[in-house]
């Protein structure tokens, strides 16, 4: 991204969450019935942790959307044919914004957790993060300033497996805290 394209997409992210009335509620995990995790691919070693991810969540969460970012004109063979919703650099803007139509649909739902991991820092998933409507936003880590998430946990090993079970184990301790 040049200077240019990353003030401009930065202002518009910073007026969308001006606009974003999301009240951040902790949902324990046996509340959470729907969630949305947006994924860098470029920080996956293959594609077999996004279906091991999915088949974690589906332990305790009835509906899970997955949407990925590949940086790059067309997805790797491995991803191909996969049944989530994949973005790459045909579906972005010059200014780093998905476009409207790619994803209208997931902009309607209400999630009652969205879950960024976003190791590369891609500006596409950190604006989607504070676009999709949700109760909870929660990221990983990082030296940028994650304008699209509630809190970030603190993980040295950036799998999104490791992630994934970090995130769960906290919406666990929130579940055994309220029956205190």
């Amino acid at each position: 991204m040049t200077g240019l394209q990353t003030f401009i997409g930065n202002y518009i992210l910073k007026s969308k969450l001006r606009e974003n009335r999301n009240v951040l509620r902790l949902l324990p995990i046996n509340r959470v019935k729907s969630i949305c995790v947006l994924v860098d691919l470029q920080g996956l070693v293959s594609h077999k942790e996004l279906m091991e991810a999915e088949q974690t969540l589906k332990q305790y969460i009835p509906h899970v959307d997955i949407i990925s970012y590949y940086n790059g004109k067309e997805l790797p063979r491995d991803f191909t044919g996969m049944k989530y919703f994949f973005l790459d650099n045909r579906d972005i803007t010059l200014i780093q914004i998905p476009k409207e139509k790619q994803i209208s649909d997931f902009l309607e739902k209400k999630y009652d957790v969205v879950m960024l991991f976003n190791p590369g820092q891609k500006f596409p998933l950190n604006y989607l993060s504070a676009v999709l409507n949700s109760k909870l936003k929660i990221g990983m880590n990082s030296s940028f300033n994650n304008h699209g998430v509630d809190f970030q946990l603190l993980i040295k090993d950036e799998r999104l497996n490791h992630f994934i079970d970090v995130t769960l184990n906290y919406l666990k301790q929130i579940n055994q805290n309220q029956d205190l």
